[in-house]
């Protein structure tokens, strides 16, 4: 998990965790396991982003109802949704292709019901 790289141990790992690796070369090192609060951290972040990433460009795409806008506003989401996803949740190509091409398809039905809604 990035986040468990970013913060300081003793705010990632479990107490259990924490008392187990006391004294060994291990201690200091990010956990195995996530506490809850930076699990519900990462869960928060997760939900946050994700809305975001589908409400940002659909609501501007609903304002500036141009076709050639709504491509380029299309184009710009996928490549910075593919580098967040590549980046910072840290997968297999794979499945951030996967993960790149369905939030792409569903953008592209948002504009194809927009440009059918205004014809």
């Amino acid at each position: 998990m990035y986040l468990n790289r970013l913060l300081p141990p003793w705010l990632t790992s479990t107490a259990a965790e924490r008392a187990k690796r006391k004294g060994s070369n291990t201690y200091g090192r990010p956990p195995i396991a996530p506490s809850f609060s930076v699990a519900a951290l990462a869960a928060a972040i997760t939900a946050f982003a994700g809305g975001a990433f589908i409400l940002v460009p659909m609501v501007f795409m609903s304002f500036c109802q141009s076709l050639v806008k709504s491509l380029i506003t299309v184009s710009v989401s996928v490549l910075a949704f593919g580098f967040v996803i590549d980046s910072f949740v840290a997968r297999t190509s794979a499945e951030t292709f996967i993960s790149t091409a369905t939030y792409a398809a569903v953008l592209v039905v948002f504009v194809a019901s927009v440009g059918l809604v205004n014809e």
